[in-house]
């Protein structure tokens, strides 16, 4: 007994195929449901009819069976799995020996397979996760683009609110200037009262002077132009400078120190923006450094540039170095401090403008800090 023919969904098995399916099984086509076989049955015993039980395992556990007179048969409702097809004459008293007729099997699709469902879950993740990475980087773009302009909305605000107090400062100041400049025309004052009223002309000279800069730097206006360079003895001229600070450091009980560096000779500087950016470091020291601590200037050179450093014992920071020349920012804004977070950034920027930088660290003791304005011999 053999098997002539057999197809399936379009397939149709060629005899050697069929001959060597012992060996070789068939393979029907993915997702076949159905397998049409022709048999010949001249190898059974003439004398009984050809009564024949044919059976199919599917991964050897029974599937289906059928008796039948003819040699065409269908089986259907077929699922991926390994099959055999075997028949036995049926005779009075006992059946036939069993035949094997056909092997055949039907591929698992491959998206079921252990391999096809890595490779789903690999196409879905490329596909997918691009598109939620994408979309999560919209919203982040979109809050921080709102972010954004709720910040440049905020520090216009505050520019303009500075820029009015320091319109309002300029004319007080040109009120009190005016009576000061007459009393020095007259030359009628002591040599005592003549040195006072000096320095307290000096001294609104450059409060106008410090005025005009944040005026001209919240609207961008100030330029390299606009600086006057020359030169100048640097430690000579930071010591009568640093004695003007004097009376400021010891009204809060601080310590104030020059030490210089006799390496350090003459600068080509703008004086006026120096002493800006002097006075600004000086005053943060003053204020965010505790009674009777000491605060130290010096003066170094190093690889074309001469540093002006400004070293005290306060409170420090903890925030990026960086962060504290960004405009408005202040690492701890309600610890009572006055200020709004813009004197850095206006020092950095008037060093920038002079061809130097300014830098901040913490002391080696992490106690205090140390701000240096570095600039170009």
């Amino acid at each position: 007994m053999a098997c002539l023919s057999a197809e399936s969904s379009d397939k149709r098995f060629s005899h050697d195929e069929l001959a060597s399916s012992d060996n070789t099984p068939l393979k029907l086509p993915v997702g076949s449901s159905w397998i049409a076989v022709d048999v010949t049955v001249n190898s059974f015993n003439p004398s009984y009819n050809h009564l024949l039980r044919y059976s199919l395992t599917r991964n050897g556990k029974p599937f289906s069976s059928v008796t039948s007179y003819g040699s065409e048969l269908r089986f259907e409702g077929l699922k991926a799995g390994s099959y055999k097809l075997t028949a036995n004459q049926m005779y009075t008293n006992e059946p036939e020996t069993e035949t094997t007729l056909l092997y055949f099997k039907i591929p698992q699709k491959f998206c079921l397979t252990f391999p096809g469902i890595i490779t789903v879950f690999l196409v879905a993740f490329i596909v997918v996760y691009p598109i939620t990475a994408l979309n999560s980087t919209l919203k982040k773009l979109t809050l921080e683009k709102k972010m954004a302009e709720i910040y440049i909305k905020n520090r216009d605000n505050k520019i303009n609110f500075l820029s009015s107090i320091a319109h309002e400062l300029r004319s007080s100041l040109f009120l009190i200037y005016i009576p000061i400049k007459e009393t020095l025309q007259k030359k009628d004052l002591s040599s005592n009262n003549l040195r006072k009223v000096e320095s307290l002309h000096n001294q609104i000279n450059k409060m106008n002077s410090m005025i005009n800069l944040i005026l001209d730097s919240s609207h961008n206006i100030i330029d390299k132009e606009d600086l006057l360079f020359e030169m100048v003895n640097l430690n000579e001229w930071l010591g009568t400078i640093i004695l003007n600070y004097e009376i400021i450091c010891k009204t809060g009980q601080h310590n104030l120190r020059f030490i210089p560096d006799y390496n350090v000779n003459e600068v080509n500087i703008d004086k006026n923006i120096v002493e800006t950016c002097l006075s600004n470091l000086i005053n943060n020291a003053v204020k965010y450094s505790p009674p009777g601590s000491s605060i130290t200037i010096y003066t170094t050179k190093k690889e074309g540039f001469v540093n002006i450093s400004v070293k005290d014992r306060g409170r420090g920071f903890k925030c990026d170095a960086e962060d504290l020349f960004k405009r408005n920012y202040r690492e701890q804004p309600d610890d009572g401090a006055s200020g709004y977070g813009l004197g850095l950034t206006y020092v950095r920027m008037l060093m920038e403008l002079s061809g130097g930088t300014i830098t901040a660290s913490s002391n080696p003791d992490g106690i205090g800090s140390i701000f240096r304005m570095s600039l170009p011999i």
